[in-house]
Parts: C-alpha cells; structure tokens; sequence
C-alpha cells in the first residue's frame, strides 16, 4: 500500500490533540502501555557493546559469516539469560549490543542490576576463554549503566502492527553513551552515571572508584566480576 502522504497531517495533528494519560509507575509492565497512556518509572539500564566490531566482521567470506552468526549467538543469548533473571521492563538488541531496562524503585534493585554487570563481565571473561579455545578471535566489550526517573511510552503506527517501547530520559541514552566509552576511552570494562552510583551501597561503590569527566556529567569506571563465575572458569580451563 503507498503511503497517503496527502492525510499525512491529518495524521500528525490527531496524534498531538489525542489525550494521553501519564501516570506514576512503581513496577511498570510493558503489557499495560497503549497508544493513550505512558508511564513514569524510576529504570536503570544496561548496555552490553561490542568493542572493534567493525573490524570483527570486515570478513565477508561465507566460512567467516558463518562463524560471526554463531558468536553472535553465542554471545547474545547467554546475555539475554542473564538479563532476563532481574525485573526487566524492555530487553533487546541493537546490532552488536544487548540492552535491558530494568525497573528499580529501590536503592536495592539498583545494586543487583550492578551485581549483574559483573555477572555479564565474567560471562565474557568465559566467553573468551572459549572462544579461543574453539579458534575463534576473542572479543571485547564495554558495559554501560544509568538510572533515572524516565518516560516510558508505545509507539509506532497503530494500524501497522509495527510499534516499540520509546525510553525518553536519561537512563537508557546515558547507559547506551557509557557502554560506547568502556574499553575504550575509559579503560575499564564497566562505566557507570553518576546517580546510578550514588544508589549503590558502599561497598559496590568502592568498587566503581575510578572517576572521569564528560560533558554530559562525571562517571565512574571498574573493572567488577563475580567471583564464584570467575572461580568457575579459571578451574574450569586451568589445564587448557
């Protein structure tokens, strides 16, 4: 079907007249937003970047593609499993980045999407170890975390069946800038806003003790694991 564009503004000026009700959210629920509401939640988001990716995938050859599409979901579907154990509103991907949003009212949900940053830091430390083992190039990633008190809405074209969940604040863009700066700029694999470490206890904050200037703000940076993971794998591939 073309596109109408003569009923085009029609459109637009009924979109913006429609009533929308924005209401407070504690746990919000992805299955409770329509096109007339949206919610306002305190979420923290985690992305998961690949580093050099360009470079990792500059091979076209059939035999290379292959082993890209296997890596690819080797790497995303072990993320997504360890995402999917917190309270998570939105997890998806973004060509070689995982990404969740997670509800966290509480200072509490805060320090367990941090305890799974190191989680997902381990995961690639085994990752790795197995890539190489399989004769596959190693990668590397950053991790970026935010939080704050966001908008969360549907959106899209209605009569199409195409339609997404719109983050429109600062946790999701914050988290996305941070995870493009960790091993990077930032040599540390986690980077973490500001607020989201002023929510952390003191021992988690102790942990992201490495600070560092952007225009958007200050963040801070470390390199965290979980230790029975990491205990796991280096007994796990000590004789390899």
């Amino acid at each position: 079907m073309a596109y109408d564009y003569k009923k085009s503004r029609q459109n637009v000026i009924a979109e913006l007249t429609q009533k929308t009700k924005i209401a407070n959210a504690r746990s919000p629920k992805v299955q409770d937003l329509t096109f007339e509401n949206g919610k306002k939640a305190c979420i923290s988001a985690c992305f998961v970047d690949i580093r050099s990716s360009s470079k990792l995938f500059k091979n076209n050859s059939e035999k290379a593609d292959e082993k890209i599409a296997r890596l690819m979901r080797a790497f995303s579907g072990e993320i997504i499993k360890i995402m999917r154990d917190k309270n998570y509103i939105h997890i998806g991907l973004q060509g070689d980045c995982v990404y969740g949003v997670f509800s966290t009212p509480k200072q509490e949900h805060i320090n367990k999407i941090f305890s799974m940053s190191a989680q997902i830091n381990s995961f690639i430390i085994m990752l790795n170890k197995t890539l190489s083992q399989n004769k596959f190039e190693e990668i590397k990633v950053g991790i970026g975390l935010s939080t704050g008190n966001d908008l969360i809405i549907k959106a899209g074209a209605d009569d199409t069946g195409i339609n997404d969940i719109l983050f429109i604040g600062n946790a999701v863009a914050e988290a996305r800038h941070n995870s493009s700066e960790a091993n990077k700029s930032i040599n540390y694999a986690i980077v973490a806003s500001s607020i989201f470490r002023q929510n952390l206890n003191n021992h988690n904050k102790n942990l992201l003790r490495h600070e560092y200037n952007f225009h958007a703000g200050k963040v801070y940076a470390g390199n965290i694991i979980n230790c029975d993971m990491d205990n796991w794998t280096n007994n796990n591939f000590r004789d390899n």
